[in-house]
């Protein structure tokens, strides 16, 4: 396997050996990227840990992927800038053989840089890919940068353990009988030096007495640093359960969620900037929360809460159809830049991106700063709320009555997703085979992040996908329903693909 391909995690090779009619089958470890096997996981594990040759080849591939990951950009870059160039009509000849000749030749060129261009997004999402597998395969996603930070993220090591941030496919079940929902996710680094982006497939929100069980997924797209969205992730969930169960439950159920959630929202916040400002942290991030649950009349209900711009869209029917659900709090919305004016903050367009700034220099640690960020609303980020708060920390909150006759899925995406797709893109990768297939979502939502590194997204990317589960399709039919392939199909396996159910 050539060293460009390798996966440096285990693999267990099976081979099959027929012998008096009888199949035995023999495991063996394997670290294709030394081309070394060994007898036991054990002595494979301690091969990638502590091994100098594993070390290197690791480096090497690093490097190579590097070099044709800058390779394939340039070749995007170009193709993309000769077909925005690209004649569209004839300037010369004018017999009409002449015109045909010249026309054909045309369509030839054009039909082959789309081609180039085509062929040149897959490899590149191919090459990253499998380069996020390998880091994945070797790194946790909660990683400390934060130092003690972390040590007041009591459930952060448990959380990690548990796989919040494991995107494999989750079917819930949602009161009984209920609806059925089905989730999954896909994060990537992208081009960034690390992932500062965070998921969680499941809240663990609890509900007091009688109140309908509800489930929340969430999308955190840190800056400056993870340690705001590790700690939202450890604590936005049980914050949200703590102010319901602090409710008057003689207040309608949908009232008291939409208050917690905001509640919520300022608590963790507040908490979080209070460990930020001893510690000396500048650590921001974007939210955005998803709570669904049937009510009384077995209707299905959807809360979406959010802070920044990470959006979440709906997507209807067979993909062709999709609904924003939340709107970007970006500085030069006029709502938004107004709240920011009104409280003393500077509001500026640098090399084409709206950022928000605090008039006076900004101490953090022993560090003096001039901060300046893309969103109008956060979580964390202490340069721009101490001493003087220019970032608004209230959530929009909204809530929408869905029909699982239309309404299929639903989308959450850091902005890295959705700074080079449109929502109808996105929704369009989400569309199945036929009416009552799904795909996997964590398959969609890979199509989703892929998709946005192929055109050339610079930051992190991080979708989850809520299936809503069409009541005629049975459960177990759902959970058996593979991982479909996300390299670009030939027109033959396509249609081969498109003749058997997901």
């Amino acid at each position: 396997m050539p060293a460009a391909e390798a996966t440096p995690v285990e693999r267990v090779a099976t081979d099959a050996k027929s012998t008096g009619g009888e199949t035995a089958k023999a495991a063996r470890m394997v670290c294709y990227l030394c081309r070394r096997r060994f007898a036991d996981l054990e002595h494979l594990r301690r091969h990638e840990e502590v091994s100098d040759l594993h070390r290197a080849n690791l480096e090497k591939l690093d490097q190579e992927t590097l070099s044709r990951r800058l390779e394939l950009r340039q070749t995007i870059i170009g193709t993309r800038a000769a077909l925005e160039n690209f004649p569209t009509s004839l300037n010369h000849g004018d017999a009409a053989t002449e015109e045909t000749t010249e026309g054909s030749s045309l369509a030839a060129r054009r039909q082959k840089l789309e081609w180039t261009l085509q062929q040149a997004e897959a490899a590149l999402g191919s090459l990253q890919e499998k380069f996020e597998e390998r880091l994945r395969s070797s790194t946790t996603t909660h990683v400390d940068h934060a130092g003690s930070v972390h040590a007041h993220a009591e459930q952060l090591k448990a959380l990690s353990e548990t796989g919040v941030s494991d995107g494999a496919p989750k079917l819930i079940r949602l009161g009984d009988p209920g609806m059925k929902i089905w989730l999954g996710a896909e994060t990537w680094k992208g081009n960034k030096r690390a992932n500062e982006d965070r998921f969680v497939l499941d809240l663990s929100l609890v509900t007091p007495g009688t109140d309908p069980p509800v489930h929340g997924v969430a999308v955190f797209d840190g800056h400056s640093g993870p340690a705001c969205a590790d700690y939202l992730v450890a604590h936005i969930g049980e914050n949200i359960s703590h102010c319901l169960a602090a409710k008057d439950t003689a207040t309608p159920f949908e009232q008291r969620l939409q208050d917690s959630v905001h509640q919520a929202f300022v608590l963790t916040d507040d908490d979080f900037l209070a460990i930020a400002s001893a510690e000396g942290v500048p650590d921001g991030s974007t939210a955005l929360v998803v709570i669904m649950w049937t009510d009384s009349a077995e209707r299905l209900k959807m809360l979406v809460a959010h802070a920044g711009d990470s959006r979440a869209v709906l997507v209807k029917g067979d993909g062709t159809k999709c609904v924003r659900l939340t709107e970007d709090h970006k500085p030069n919305r006029e709502d938004e830049r107004r709240w920011v004016q009104s409280k003393g903050g500077i509001v500026i367009e640098i090399n084409g991106t709206w950022r928000v700034f605090t008039p006076e220099t900004v101490v953090v640690g022993d560090k003096v700063l001039q901060w300046g960020l893309a969103v109008s609303r956060s979580l964390g980020d202490l340069p721009l709320k101490a001493p003087r708060t220019v970032i608004n920390n209230h959530p929009e909150v909204k809530v929408y009555d869905l029909d699982p006759a239309v309404d299929r899925s639903v989308v959450l995406a850091s902005d890295g997703v959705f700074d080079v797709q449109s929502d109808n893109l996105v929704a369009s990768l989400l569309a199945p085979p036929s009416p009552l297939t799904l795909i996997r979502p964590d398959a969609c939502a890979l199509r989703v992040v892929r998709r946005a590194y192929e055109l050339l997204s610079d930051d992190n990317l991080t979708a989850v996908v809520i299936h809503i589960v069409p009541q005629e399709m049975d459960t177990e039919e759902v959970n058996t329903r593979k991982r479909p392939p996300t390299d670009r199909e030939s027109i033959a396996s396509k249609a081969k693909r498109s003749r058997r159910t997901l």
